[in-house]
């Protein structure tokens, strides 16, 4: 199918929220903890909601929420968008009241995105967090990859996608490019922004900032990292892999992006790095380039329109039109405000 007309609409244009790096901590130390335990043992009890799937793994179950957009079901292709960390709260009712207002800012912003690009788009909620079971607070670990993996698997089957592109921003590109590595099926095109892909060296530079630093050992058997697996991404003539980042970003490193990109190609995939300019003080926020790189890489937009595509994001000043209003969504919880300092067990 080609859609190359849908590949350069403007771009919907989504105002960035600089969380966690940009807000005191002491002004906002909560963090949300174990969510939903109930939920996330029964799938009677997690599915009794609308836009949750139940989710049994190996390394146990979760209650996993998820946005879809409308329109376009006849076409078995989707984005699915996996964000970022949290930022942090001032307390419980401050989170509470940024889910409801998150949530229907997804729904608005994914289906204005899905009305240009002729695609659905799919956001699926990180464990612990807008609506999802889980603990964010463990959110290094492996098991939040395995459980997204199986949620991805399982919504394709319910929504009738056989064929899929992974966006991700921040810890959601980490997770994106460790399912990769995990053999997640269908995976058509995957358009990565400001991730952490060496992500033990990224924790092994943050642990700095701990009183008890892990060794990188130690690290390294909490973590999965997606650049110590690339070997073991299945080769696909078919896959398409972009790398987008900002080089001025403070939050991830842009080279480490260049560097996993090379030993993607290097592995024998098709992968491209696209350097963007992030319009937050932290250079960090690039989710909306990662959604217009997704989707039109499904619609079999080639290469070079791509990156035009995403250079002519960068130069728009305003939305396509006066009702398409800014919206503080996509790009909320798009990072990670810092290296998960953790302890041997895997909690902070």
């Amino acid at each position: 199918m080609h859609l190359y007309r849908a590949v350069l609409a403007p771009a919907l244009l989504l105002a960035t929220v600089v969380t966690g790096a940009a807000r005191a901590d002491e002004a906002h130390p909560y963090q949300p903890g174990p969510a939903l335990t109930e939920e996330a043992s029964s799938q009677d009890l997690c599915e009794s909601v609308p836009n949750r799937v139940f989710v049994a793994t190996k390394l146990g179950s979760e209650c996993v929420a998820y946005t879809a957009s409308k329109g376009y079901e006849d076409r078995r292709e989707a984005v699915f968008l996996i964000n970022g960390d949290s930022q942090g709260f001032a307390d419980a009712a401050d989170y509470e009241a940024s889910a409801q207002k998150r949530t229907q800012s997804v729904r608005r912003s994914l289906q204005k995105f899905s009305e240009q690009m002729h695609v659905r788009f799919i956001d699926v909620a990180r464990l612990g967090l807008w609506g999802s079971s889980g603990n964010h607070r463990r959110r290094m670990e492996k098991r939040e990859t395995m459980i997204l993996g199986a949620a991805i698997s399982l919504l394709k089957q319910r929504l009738g996608i056989d064929t899929i592109a992974l966006a991700g921003q921040s810890r959601g590109s980490i997770i994106g490019a460790s399912l990769l590595s995990l053999h997640l099926r269908g995976v058509k095109c995957a358009a990565l922004a400001s991730g952490a892909l060496e992500l033990v060296n990224f924790e092994v530079a943050g642990q700095s900032k701990s009183r008890h630093p892990l060794t990188r050992a130690q690290i390294s058997r909490i973590a999965y990292d997606p650049y110590a697996h690339i070997d073991a991404i299945e080769r696909d003539p078919d896959r398409r892999v972009f790398i987008v980042g900002d080089p001025q970003d403070k939050i991830s490193n842009f080279q480490q992006e260049l560097e996993y990109t090379d030993a993607v190609k290097a592995a024998g995939h098709h992968a491209l790095a696209i350097p963007v300019k992030a319009k937050d003080d932290m250079h960090h926020d690039s989710v909306r380039f990662a959604l217009r790189a997704a989707a039109a890489c499904l619609n079999d937009a080639p290469d070079d329109l791509i990156v035009q595509a995403v250079a002519a994001m960068q130069t728009e000043r305003k939305p396509v039109n006066a009702a398409v209003t800014p919206d503080t969504t996509i790009g909320e919880m798009a990072h990670l405000s810092q290296p998960t300092v953790l302890n041997d067990e895997g909690s902070e």
